[in-house]
């Protein structure tokens, strides 16, 4: 006999079209209503999706048309938007009541809006009531001191919520007949309940917006974004959170990446976590002007249009407050004059450092040392720019293409080396280069400071006698 005699085929077709029918037409519009109802403000932030498509027997989860925005902003002052965010969970930890898998944004963007107060937006994500800030800053470098503010006060919360889940409380201490050393434990308080091992997105664009200055500032566009290891509880993930974000603005190429590493170590679970966040930004071609609009009065002085800046720099910040920051400037043809009011610049008179500084234009900066914090940062100075000044504009450019000159000189010999000249260059080799880079640098700068490379003066004619 054959068993699938046995199944009433039009029921089980019945069945499906109901099932369907409710899941099509019932469930997605249902949890869609949901969605937006948890996104009305009362939990920090303030969001909602145009449709939402759940897979559930796939694991996949598509919202479409992402708005966020922060809780007490106007109805148009979005903060975030994604045509389609794409949740792929891995269905083993789905079973077991975690939400674990990658996500995919498509066409992200992010807005970052400086009021009139000088805020900006993204400081109000995740408040319940908007706080004035205790000083109005003057410029983005100012709103961003201000939101480490927020976010070292918002991490001593974190903190203080953490030890009063390690430690009993002293209500419950007092009492003759309680053993803490047979306190139950939740035995998954080191398991993250949403984790998310990668969030990829192409076409990032971040708009800035200045309300307050009233500045055009171009967007960064083109953007790649990378984002691995984002939990709920990143104290006890195994991995720090970590980024790379690529793209282009004003058409200069840009790259960030960095990571969030908050863990705590599980076989110590009283000890404190790292705390440590890190940023290393590469950027070639940027358009000088960018820093008259983010520093603004932060800097002692403003630049010119044309120049061109290439950097390099290595952030580190240790409890959201204590900074180490050591950048690597390079300035290709800059001009610059003192912002108003500002008379000394590293030690000199303010017209002197800039008339040296101008005088140059094109030059390394790499011993810059930023420490101390967002409130009282630490400027430390190397020799550049006191050398700069004491020696004058044209004798610190000689002394710069000499430099550079010489270390040319320098990876021709390991590139020598490399290919085959163990030893390197023998003594008569290396008196002739020399011989050949001694005084160059003060030949190549002659053009370029105004001066002419005159030519030796043609031998005098011989004396033939009379004719």
């Amino acid at each position: 006999m054959n068993p699938l005699k046995w199944i009433r085929w039009k029921v089980v077709i019945v069945l499906a079209v109901v099932a369907g029918g409710f899941y099509l037409l019932g469930l997605n519009p249902l949890a869609r209503r949901e969605v937006n109802d948890l996104g009305t403000g009362q939990h920090g932030a303030r969001w909602q999706v145009s449709q939402l498509d759940l897979g559930l027997l796939s694991g996949d989860f598509d919202f479409l048309g992402f708005l966020l925005a922060a809780p007490h902003s106007k109805e148009k002052d979005q903060v975030f938007s994604s045509d389609k965010i794409r949740f792929d969970f891995d269905m083993d930890q789905l079973l077991r009541k975690r939400l674990h898998g990658q996500v995919n944004v498509e066409v992200p963007k992010l807005t970052l809006e400086r009021r009139p107060d000088g805020t900006i937006n993204v400081g109000e994500i995740g408040e319940e009531k908007p706080r004035p800030p205790e000083e109005k800053p003057s410029d983005w470098v100012g709103a961003v001191r201000e939101w480490a503010k927020k976010l070292k006060k918002w991490e001593e919360k974190r903190r203080e919520w953490q030890k009063s889940r390690k430690e009993p409380k002293k209500e419950e201490a007092k009492k003759e007949k309680v053993d803490t050393a047979t306190r139950v434990t939740y035995p998954f308080e080191r398991i993250a309940r949403f984790a998310a091992q990668k969030i990829s997105g192409r076409g990032f664009e971040i708009e800035f917006r200045d309300a307050a200055g009233g500045q055009s500032i171009p967007p960064l566009k083109n953007g790649e974004l990378s984002i691995e290891n984002l939990s709920d509880n990143p104290t006890c993930y195994h991995e720090p959170v970590r980024w790379t974000l690529k793209g282009e603005i004003a058409g200069a190429p840009l790259e960030l990446s960095g990571h969030l590493d908050l863990r705590s170590d599980p076989n110590e679970p009283a000890a404190e976590p790292k705390n440590e966040l890190r940023f290393d930004i590469k950027a070639d071609g940027l358009p000088l002007e960018l820093a008259n609009l983010f520093a603004g009065s932060s800097l002692p002085v403003h630049f010119e249009k044309e120049g061109k800046l290439k950097l390099s720099a290595e952030v580190t910040v240790l409890e959201v407050d204590r900074l180490n920051i050591q950048p690597r400037l390079g300035f290709i043809d800059a001009k610059v004059a003192p912002n108003p009011g500002v008379k000394t610049i590293a030690g000199f008179d303010a017209h002197q450092f800039c008339k040296a500084f101008n005088e140059v234009g094109t030059f390394e900066l790499n011993d810059i040392a930023i420490g101390g914090t967002f409130t009282a940062p630490e400027i430390k100075l190397g020799n550049t720019l006191q050398e700069l000044v004491s020696s004058g504009g044209a004798s610190f450019a000689k002394k710069q293409a000499q430099k550079a000159i010489e270390k040319g000189a320098e990876k021709l010999e390991e590139k020598l080396k490399k290919a085959g000249a163990d030893k390197g260059l023998d003594d008569q080799t290396k008196k002739i280069l020399e011989g050949a880079t001694k005084g160059a640098g003060e030949k190549i700068l002659k053009g370029i400071l105004g001066g002419e490379k005159k030519s030796d003066p043609p031998p005098p004619p011989k004396d033939q006698g009379p004719k």
